[in-house]
Parts: structure tokens; sequence; C-alpha cells
């Protein structure tokens, strides 16, 4: 038997036990009418009522939606599918992942260093016009992959000249002091990250101060709020490198 028929079985195999239905997105949302057709997320509807993520090939949800005789999919990638999907009347092989292709990478990039670009310029950039490149930051947003667009400050226009690395030692792992001890981390504004981590050290706290004397007056304040068996500080001489930028891999 050819491969093109056994991955065609194993399909639709797969498609009935899924349910997805033939023609994606079934009209719910306008389809460009752009030459070329960029493909957009959209949200896939299930014959059982439930949505999806979905990556939709626009020409082939168009023909779909004329003709419901075509076994084809539109659908070309789904969070909730088995990774073998059909469009039109050929296959290929994705994989399942919340950023669909080297679009979303791409974008993911550029926002993660100016999140002030618009679809537009976002479009330009990567290769797409700013309908689909909108339509897929916003499903970016909604699978979780985007969690906030902020402002960063530069710490010394807000006087924040000290670094310190907290490093907290404590005999007590019970549940009631472990939330004693997120309750107290909350509380404090100048703790900027909080880890608790392997080896000898159970906590590691990076907080920021203007002075050596600020952080003596939050040294005091942390030890009062909460039991602390041993804490060391060391303190940042110099920056070599601070990024909120994730790394992508490609």
């Amino acid at each position: 038997m050819q491969l093109a028929d056994l991955l065609a079985r194993r399909l639709l195999t797969q498609r009935r036990h899924h349910g997805v239905h033939r023609c994606g997105a079934g009209g719910e949302r306008e389809t460009t009418s752009e030459t070329g057709g960029d493909p957009e997320v959209l949200d896939v509807s299930l014959v059982d009522g439930g949505r999806v993520l979905g990556e939709v090939a626009l020409q082939q949800h168009a023909l779909h939606c004329k003709d419901p005789r075509l076994t084809g999919c539109c659908v070309v990638r789904a969070e909730t599918v088995p990774p073998w999907i059909i469009v039109a009347s050929w296959w290929v092989y994705l994989q399942e992942s919340s950023i669909v292709d080297q679009f979303d990478r791409e974008i993911v990039r550029l926002l993660q260093a100016d999140a002030t670009l618009s679809a537009r310029e976002l479009g330009d950039a990567v290769g797409l016009t700013a309908t689909p490149c909108w339509r897929r930051v916003k499903a970016l947003e909604d699978a979780g992959v985007i969690t906030a667009r902020v402002a960063l400050v530069d710490p010394a226009a807000l006087d924040l000249g000290v670094t310190a690395l907290v490093n907290i030692r404590t005999n007590d792992h019970g549940p009631a002091w472990i939330e004693r001890f997120q309750v107290a981390v909350a509380l404090f504004p100048e703790i900027v990250e909080a880890y608790r981590t392997s080896g000898d050290i159970d906590y590691t706290l990076k907080v920021m101060v203007a002075s050596i004397g600020a952080y003596d007056e939050f040294y005091k304040r942390l030890i009062a709020a909460v039991d602390l068996y041993d804490v060391r500080t060391i303190f940042v001489m110099e920056e070599i490198k601070r990024t909120t930028a994730l790394p992508i891999p490609d």
C-alpha cells in the first residue's frame, strides 16, 4: 500500500474520532480576499460544540464551505487533534505547538523586542499583511504564549542603584511556613524575582533597592515577617547582561 494511502486511512480514522468539522471555522469568521490568501489562525469549530485554536488555509476553507462534498480539511493545524492533518489533496506533518510556524516565531521575537509594533509593522517585517498578522497575535495571546505587554523602566530612573541576590535556607519545609513565606515575598515590592532552588540553597530572591541602607531596612522587615534559618546576600557589582526576551528555537 502506498504511503499516501496509509496516511489517508490514519487521518480519516483520527478525524472521525476527534470530530473536526470539515469547514473549519464554518463561516463564522470572514476570510481575506487578498490574492494568495495568507493562512490565518482562527477558532475552529468541533462537531461536539467545542473549539480549538487552528491554522486555517483560506483557499481550501472557501472551497469547503461552497462544496460540502469535499473530503479535505482546511485546518492545517489544531491544538487538540493529532498532528496529521489533511489540506485539500496534499498532506503535511506539523508539530503540536501553540506557536504554529516561523511566522509566529518571528512575531514573538519582534514583540519581545518592541511590544508597541502595530500589526502592519509586524506584517511588513515578517512578510504578512496586517489582518492575518493581527489574528496571529490575538491567537498567541489567547493561547497564553504572549502573557502581557508592559513598559520596561530604567532602574536608575527610579534610583534603584543596588541589586542583591539573597540566598535563603530554612529548616521548616511545612506547608504553613511555605504559605507564610510566599505571602511575605508577595508583600515586598523590592523583591522582583523569587525562586525555589535545588542544592544547599532553598530560595533565591532578586532584590532591587536604592542603597545599602535601604537593603538593611528591607532585610529587617523580611526576617520579622517570616522565620529564616540562614540568609546570605550577594551584591551585584556589575550587570553583564539583562534581558526579558526568551530564546525561541527555530
